[in-house]
């Protein structure tokens, strides 16, 4: 499920499967901290919407892309999958784009309410 998450034909499946996926990651790199341990860099900082996002639309490019991408080649009838990837990758980029337009309108009425100060 870990592979072919970000290709479900839902968003909603795909994103539950992140959540779940990033869930346990964020579970290992708290463990690695406590043991003192190297932390996987990718493992840690998944505690919100636009870092899963951030995530998802990597591992796609890097990983599941290339791979559905060869696996379309030699099973002609797989190639859609990857069109459900992109269509995924968009979703997580509205979200991406959503949290970054809210964090410019904050960091605007802040330095409004600072110059009124």
């Amino acid at each position: 499920a870990d592979i072919f998450n970000p290709l479900h034909s839902s968003f909603e499946v795909a994103r539950d499967w992140a959540v779940r996926v990033t869930t346990e990651f964020t579970r290992q790199a708290t463990k690695e901290k406590e043991l003192q341990l190297p932390v996987t860099n990718y493992m840690d900082g998944l505690d919100s919407e636009y870092n899963i996002a951030k995530v998802q639309i990597s591992f796609f490019g890097f990983m599941v892309q290339p791979l559905y991408d060869a696996l379309g080649k030699l099973f002609p009838r797989l190639s859609h999958l990857n069109g459900w990837g992109e269509r995924n990758c968009d979703e997580y980029r509205e979200i991406i784009e959503y949290f970054e337009r809210k964090k410019s309108i904050e960091v605007v009425q802040q330095e409004e309410e600072e110059e009124e100060v």
